[in-house]
C-alpha cells in the first residue's frame, strides 16, 4: 500500500483552474489554495518535468497521464479516474496512462474527508465532476490551439480518439503534436462537459485496466519493493506457544 498523508485544509473548489507550461507539453491542474502554491512555484519544472500538482499531464510523445490521489487497493482508482479524464478529452484509451498522485494533504485532498486518504467507496464519486472538468479544459485547449494553427472556427474542429480535426480542411493533429501550441492558450473556466448520453467510455465494458499487465508481470513498484541504503527491516516474532483460556496454541 502506498502511505497516506496528513490532516488538509477543506475541499477544494473546483471551478477555476491553474495552468502550468513547460517543454514536455500540456499539464492542467485544478485550482490550488495559496498554500498549495506556495509549495510547489519553486520546484515546478526539474528538467522539462513538472511538479505533481497537476492532474492532467499531456506529453509531446501523445501520452495522456492521470496523476491518481486514491490509493489504489485493488478497486479501480487507477482505471477509473483516468477514464473520466480521457472521456472529456475524447481520447483513445490505448494513449492513457495512470501514475499514483505522491502525498499531499494540500493538493490531493478528498474532499469527503477532508484529507488525502481513500476510503468508504467514496473516490470515484468525490473525483467524478473534478477529474470531468480537467479533461474538458485540456480538451477546449487543444481545441481553441488547432483552432489558431488552422485559421479556422473552434466550433467546427472535433475531436474522436485522440486525434483533433477539421473536416472542411483536410487538416489534423494529435494531442502530442498540439500539447506545446495549447499550453500557451488561456485555461478556460467551467468548460461544457458532455452529455452523458454522448459518454463512449464511461460506463463501458471494453474497457480494460490500466494497471493490469505491470501487477501481472511484476512491473508494479509497490512500497514492500522500496529499498534505501541502510535501511532496516523489521519483522514480528511470534512465541512458540500462546495460553488463551486455559488452552495452548502452538
Amino acid at each position: 500500500m502506498h502511505p497516506t498523508a496528513n490532516k488538509t485544509t477543506p475541499a477544494m473548489k473546483t471551478s477555476r483552474r491553474t495552468f502550468l507550461t513547460g517543454s514536455a507539453g500540456l499539464v492542467l491542474a485544478l485550482h490550488l489554495p495559496a498554500k498549495g502554491r506556495a509549495q510547489t512555484t519553486s520546484a515546478m519544472m526539474v528538467e522539462g518535468q513538472f511538479a505533481p500538482n497537476a492532474f492532467v499531464r499531456i506529453d509531446t510523445d501523445n501520452t495522456v497521464t492521470v496523476s491518481v490521489k486514491h490509493i489504489e487497493i485493488g478497486q479501480g482508482a487507477n482505471t477509473g479516474l483516468p477514464i473520466l479524464v480521457a472521456e472529456e478529452l475524447d481520447a483513445d484509451w490505448t494513449q492513457m496512462r495512470a501514475e499514483q498522485a505522491p502525498a499531499d494533504a494540500v493538493i490531493y485532498a478528498n474532499p469527503v474527508f477532508g484529507l488525502q486518504g481513500t476510503g468508504g467507496s467514496v473516490g470515484l464519486a468525490s473525483s467524478y465532476m473534478q477529474m470531468r472538468q480537467a479533461g474538458a479544459a485540456a480538451s477546449a485547449m487543444l481545441v481553441s490551439a488547432a483552432a489558431q494553427e488552422w485559421g479556422v472556427p473552434a466550433a467546427d474542429i472535433t475531436v474522436a480518439k485522440g486525434v483533433v480535426s477539421h473536416a472542411d480542411s483536410g487538416s489534423s493533429a494529435s494531442f502530442g503534436e498540439l500539447a506545446e501550441a495549447a499550453a500557451q492558450v488561456p485555461v478556460p473556466i467551467d468548460a461544457p462537459l458532455k452529455d452523458p448520453k454522448d459518454f463512449v467510455l464511461i460506463g463501458s465494458e471494453g474497457v480494460t485496466r490500466l494497471d493490469s499487465e505491470a501487477k501481472s508481470t511484476g512491473k508494479a513498484v509497490f512500497t514492500i519493493d522500496i529499498y534505501r541504503e541502510g535501511m532496516q527491516v523489521v519483522s514480528m516474532i511470534h512465541p512458540a506457544q500462546v495460553w488463551c483460556n486455559g488452552h495452548v496454541f502452538r
